[in-house]
């Protein structure tokens, strides 16, 4: 225990010995992040089609095992898998390697990162609570990285200043106060990953029921593409629609939270010249729903926004026994009518 706090002390020492360019880089960093977000407000067709591609990553991509665990709250994996992912490569191999070979190169990734992260929060989500402390928490890590990288550069390059004789000494020690520092940039990553994955649902809650009625177990027949995160169908017209733009539709599906893992729900995806139709069942209760009409209506938007050559529309019915459900048409438009 005295070894740790003893750790801990020495890395707090080398902040307070640097107090002045620590806060400059976390005034400098986040700057970045709401000029991010002044972006994503003016240029909303480039953000929206930002978020879709990063979803299709994160769904097939690199990280997508990442994701699936979140998605399958395996809390105690995910924590591993992201505090691995964020330390490892992006803190490591992303700010403290290239600083090693390059003096202050490890500032020109967290930058990007910061701004990265505004453009697709957006002005919507950017400053939403769970939001800003997901950010403070990552970016503090990433922050902490970056400082490191200025007092390893400061001491390989102005070493007479701190009293050393050679360039080498400089660089000798600017590697030691980087290990120090790095005992403050693993707490704050780890603490960051216990939150992403316990936050996750409330991030972004859901706006559907967490299981469909009996009724609304409504499955389609032909070609189907299974989606990665969820397990979810998604049947399309193979003779008229092409497996990836059916993945596509599914995964803004799955960013709606309209799949989800352990619920069994499934959509279907057909066209008529350059018309496209997604039918899905939707509890009767969800149709007029501000959050629920809201969440097809970006999806919409997203959709005619990357493809304008195209026409979508969503079909959103009920099988109830009763006779309650009518038709409910979301047009592209965004406006909602009712079928009686």
């Amino acid at each position: 225990m005295k070894l740790i706090s003893g750790v801990f002390r020495s890395a707090l020492q080398v902040v307070r010995e640097n107090l002045v360019p620590y806060l400059v880089l976390n005034i400098v960093f986040f700057a970045v992040y709401s000029a991010g977000v002044v972006a994503a407000a003016y240029y909303p067709e480039i953000h929206s089609g930002l978020v879709m591609r990063v979803q299709r990553g994160l769904l097939t991509g690199s990280f997508s095992e990442v994701a699936t665990l979140y998605a399958q709250h395996d809390v105690a994996p995910a924590i591993g898998a992201t505090f691995a992912v964020n330390f490892f490569f992006g803190s490591i191999l992303m700010i403290t390697l290239p600083s090693a070979l390059v003096p202050f190169g490890g500032f020109v990734v967290p930058a990007i990162r910061f701004f990265i992260w505004g453009f697709l929060f957006g002005p919507e989500r950017a400053y939403s609570v769970p939001i800003l402390i997901l950010t403070t928490l990552e970016g503090q890590g990433y922050v902490l990285a970056a400082f490191a990288s200025y007092v390893f550069a400061m001491r390989w390059l102005l070493p007479a200043r701190y009293g050393l004789i050679s360039r080498k000494a400089g660089y000798t020690l600017g590697l030691r106060l980087t290990g120090r520092i790095y005992a403050l940039v693993a707490l704050v990553l780890l603490v960051a990953a216990i939150y992403e994955p316990v936050m996750a649902d409330k991030m972004f809650p859901p706006p559907f029921p967490q299981q469909p009625s009996a009724e609304l177990q409504n499955g389609f027949s032909g070609q189907f593409t299974t989606l990665t995160v969820t397990g979810a169908k998604m049947y399309y017209q193979s003779d008229s629609v092409q497996e990836s733009d059916a993945k596509i539709v599914g995964v803004l599906l799955e960013d709606m939270r309209y799949f989800r893992v352990g619920r069994r729900r499934e959509a279907r995806l057909s066209k008529v010249g350059n018309a496209f139709r997604v039918q899905l069942p939707l509890d009767a209760r969800y149709w007029h729903d501000p959050g629920v009409v809201f969440h097809f209506d970006k999806m919409l938007t997203t959709l005619t926004r990357t493809f304008p050559d195209r026409i979508y529309t969503i079909d959103a019915f009920c099988e109830a026994p009763d006779g309650s459900c009518k038709d409910t048409v979301f047009h592209h438009s965004g406006s909602l009518s009712r079928n009686n």
